[in-house]
């Protein structure tokens, strides 16, 4: 896979995420996805409200689960491992959403 595929492809997933989980969220301007590339794999990082996480997973994992198929789908290469993680804002750093940490992303 080229440079150029594997940005496009970065790029498209990361929307997709982005929009699902919006879609999902009571607190949409809280979502974020972080994308990392080792080799081949791709890992995209889900950050939500930790209000919305019952919202993102779903009954029995159904939505989480639904989610991840959608992004292993749209993957262009067959050889690539792609996964999706899912955490709260509450579970990592400083536990501040970018909504409470303020449009210039300071506490």
């Amino acid at each position: 896979m080229s440079k150029h595929d594997v940005d496009s492809t970065i790029d498209r997933i990361g929307q997709l995420v982005t929009w699902v989980a919006s879609t999902l969220a009571q607190h949409p301007d809280d979502v974020e996805v972080e994308a990392h590339q080792y080799d081949q794999d791709l890992e995209f990082n889900l950050l939500v409200h930790q209000e919305d996480m019952k919202f993102i997973i779903g009954r029995n994992g159904d939505n989480i689960r639904a989610l991840r198929a959608l992004v292993k789908a749209s993957s262009t290469s067959p050889q690539a491992h792609v996964a999706l993680h899912v955490d709260s804002w509450q579970e990592i750093g400083d536990g501040l959403t970018p909504t409470e940490r303020g449009q210039d992303g300071q506490a």
